[in-house]
């Protein structure tokens, strides 16, 4: 069980520290350069990052639904912090790859055929888009951490 919580936790925080450094830093420090600068710097950096968020896309879920079979294993229903914190889980699941499998991939071409205005069009949408996973992922972790506590668990 440790071993599951740990793996959960740690793709937690890739996935999500990895959101706020895009949008945080990333995205601030590349508002001061020009289209052809930030645009390949940002396929550079997504490339590698969404390898990452696809692994944390398939760990989160398995050890997620491990430890609540684990420690829920009867009949009774669910703490509701721990049915929030699934249901935001599946979202941001969903939310990256619609990402992927849309904007990026279009991304992706323009960029690889040197359309560097085209693709800083579909950058603006990725970055909305992990905006919008980033939100969710910091609502999730609050929602995980305080659960419990502020009496969700009813």
């Amino acid at each position: 069980m440790p071993l599951l919580l740990a793996i959960h936790l740690l793709s937690v925080v890739i996935w999500v520290g990895g959101m706020f450094f895009a949008v945080v830093i990333l995205g601030r420090a590349t508002k001061e350069l020009e289209i052809p600068q930030f645009v390949p710097l940002w396929g550079r950096v997504l490339k590698k990052f969404f390898h990452l968020v696809w692994i944390a896309v398939f760990l989160l879920p398995l050890t997620g639904y491990g430890m609540i079979h684990t420690y829920f294993a009867s009949f009774r229903p669910l703490p509701h912090y721990i049915s929030i914190m699934a249901t935001l889980g599946v979202g941001m699941c969903l939310v990256f790859i619609f990402t992927y499998v849309t904007a990026y991939q279009r991304f992706s071409y323009m960029l690889q055929e040197l359309l560097y205005p085209e693709a800083g069009l579909y950058m603006q949408k990725i970055r909305l888009f992990i905006l919008i996973n980033l939100l969710l992922g910091i609502t999730t972790i609050v929602v995980a951490t305080t659960g419990r506590i502020i009496g969700w668990c009813c």
